[in-house]
């Protein structure tokens, strides 16, 4: 008896959408791992601290993590997907999203594993 494969949790990107075709049970999925991207990434720039050396020397950009997170809202894997060019804000971005865990579950969004990608921006206003 043949066994179907399991389904791949969808890596979410925010910057290109949810790689899954959003139809029917797929759009209530990815509209709730949408509402749970959201959360996370508000509590990432909430702990996210703009390395004072940096910003002496005017060092901006964007880096983009990728974050698994298991059903209990642990972080299970971090990885820097793009760069920003600067180890500095890098680090500062994976500082970040460790003092923003445990996340809340994401089993209470009707989700099990979730993976997805996160920008996080680094940028001086006028008054630097």
């Amino acid at each position: 008896m043949a066994t179907e494969p399991a389904e791949k949790e969808p890596v979410v990107n925010m910057r290109q959408g949810i790689e899954t075709e959003k139809t029917g049970v797929e759009y209530r999925k990815a509209k709730k791992l949408t509402e749970y991207l959201a959360v996370i990434k508000a509590m990432v720039e909430n702990n996210k601290e703009y390395p004072v050396f940096s910003r002496q020397l005017g060092l901006q950009g964007t880096v983009v993590i990728r974050v698994s997170i298991s059903p209990d809202g642990k972080i299970k894997d971090t990885q820097i997907i793009t760069t920003s060019g600067h180890k500095s804000l890098d680090r500062s971005v994976l500082g970040a999203v460790r003092r923003s865990g445990p996340f809340k579950p994401p089993i209470d969004y009707g989700l099990s594993d979730v993976t997805f990608d996160i920008p996080i921006t680094f940028k001086l206003d006028e008054r630097g």
